[in-house]
């Protein structure tokens, strides 16, 4: 039923409201109403509201809009979090300064893709510009270690503007740092921060070692992670590879590599995760880079990536060898490798289709000058671990040498065009979507076939139509 709310405060909750989320992130409850309005405006939108938990950790633990516009266009997720854990009635603001006149809105709160409890009161919802409304509530992260302080954002909204201030203090002394250099490994599916350390109450490490389990064809990760105490530091390191022998002394057919973990900074606006890095940690591990000497800071743990290939015509069975931690050239520490090799291949072309982005847009844009290297680059990353280097929103075909390359390293699938029209501009980087009168123009269709046409004959001379679709 459509309902007409005046433009001022419509309170909606002026009472507790109890839900809760189990172990397993079982959303079971909730507040939620819809707002429609007879005559739309572009008034900005304020909401707020109060709430008090018991060991909340959540993806969504907050007020949440969703709105449309009045010609139908939506705009999803605009939130407005609570602190997780344990905390008593604590206040959140919102705001959202839409483009055109909104339609309608829907609000909700909620704990939910998580754990815990929590109760809600005096949920707002408001058509008025800023006062200096603090947003949210105030995040503090740190910058350690590569710096010793941390970081307090806070978001103001005044007038129709949202301005993010900074703050910063020192940094608060880091309990559970090991009282010495440790080396320990993880596995490839464990995020490890620089202020991720190995438990340190009385804990004594074994030898380090690292074990992988992979067909022919395949390859496998591990990490070996160097975490030094406060008074500790690893200068100048480097990596010593060891051919992998079976019990004959037979060497491994096949190839190991390592890596740099290298880490990003984020800021506040990050989707949260239940089982993710602590919010109040700023760098997070990301990309990989070249081999190159490391440094371990004091209070910090520094991840090295190491892969192992197993050819097509490797032996089945198991291999082992010794990779060597350098410091300054000299040997420092030992990491035992094992890989078993199992009795079987995987398929030369994929068994699985899948359809990963490698947008030629972004990356002419950030390498204009050796856009050709860097793309096949990218594509050999992809080819490496199995995956379609595709993209799904593609305005002009890809090169036909390319497919004929990819599919020679096991490529089974990939897109043509995304069904949108060609760009104006021949330096925009993507193009997601198209507005349905685009795509409803009764020009667009023959002209859509038209670019097709000569291309889909290239194909089918390569055999490459098989592998092809539209998105």
């Amino acid at each position: 039923m459509k309902r007409t709310i005046p433009l001022a405060t419509a309170l909606f909750a002026a009472w507790a409201f109890t839900t809760a989320a189990d172990d397993a992130g079982v959303f079971n409850g909730g507040l939620w109403r819809t707002f429609e309005y007879d005559e739309p405006t572009d008034e900005p939108i304020v909401f707020s509201g109060e709430s008090r938990c018991e060991d909340a950790f959540s993806a969504e633990y907050c007020i949440w809009l969703d709105l449309w516009y009045d010609d139908g266009t939506p705009v999803w997720q605009r939130r407005a979090d609570w602190s997780p854990g344990t905390h008593d009635w604590e206040r959140t603001v919102g705001a959202f300064v839409p483009k055109r006149p909104v339609k309608k809105i829907e609000m909700y709160a909620f704990l939910r893709n998580g754990k815990g409890k929590a109760e809600f009161r005096n949920l707002a919802l408001e058509r008025r510009e800023g006062k200096g409304d603090v947003l949210g509530v105030p995040v503090r992260m740190t910058e350690q270690p590569f710096m010793d302080r941390e970081i307090i954002f806070t978001d103001v909204f005044t007038g129709c503007e949202i301005e993010r201030k900074m703050s910063s203090r020192p940094a608060a002394k880091m309990a559970a740092l090991p009282a010495e250099t440790v080396v320990w490994t993880a596995d490839s599916m464990r995020r490890v921060t620089p202020l991720t350390f190995p438990d340190a109450a009385g804990w004594k490490p074994a030898p380090p070692e690292a074990s992988v389990s992979l067909a022919r064809r395949e390859r496998e990760s591990f990490q070996i992670e160097i975490s030094c105490g406060e008074g500790t530091e690893w200068r100048d390191g480097g990596v010593i590879l060891p051919i992998l022998r079976n019990a004959n002394g037979e060497a491994l057919k096949g190839s190991m590599e390592w890596q740099r973990v290298g880490y990003v900074a984020r800021e506040p606006d990050y989707y949260p995760h239940p089982d993710g890095v602590p919010s109040w940690e700023m760098w997070l591990p990301d990309p990989l880079l070249p081999p190159a000497p490391f440094r371990v800071r004091p209070a910090s743990t520094q991840g090295l990536w190491l892969t192992v290939h197993a050819d097509a015509d490797a032996s089945p069975g198991v291999y082992s060898g010794d990779v060597t931690l350098t410091e300054g050239g000299e040997p420092r520490a030992m990491v035992r490798v094992t890989a078993k090799v199992e009795d079987f291949s995987l398929p030369e072309t994929f068994g699985m289709n899948t359809s990963f982005s490698v947008m030629d847009g972004f990356t002419r844009a950030q390498y204009p000058d050796c856009f050709e290297e860097k793309k096949r680059e990218s594509w050999d990353i992809m080819l490496d671990h199995r995956l379609n280097p595709d993209d799904i929103s593609r305005t002009s075909p890809p090169e036909i040498e390319d497919l004929i390359y990819a599919r020679s390293r096991g490529m089974n699938l990939f897109n043509i065009l995304n069904i949108v029209p060609p760009p104006e501009d021949p330096n925009t980087k993507w193009v997601c979507w198209a507005p349905p009168a685009a795509t409803e123009d009764p020009a667009f269709y023959p002209a859509f076939k038209a670019r097709l046409e000569p291309y889909v004959a290239e194909l089918r001379k390569h055999g490459l139509e098989k592998l092809a679709y539209l998105y």
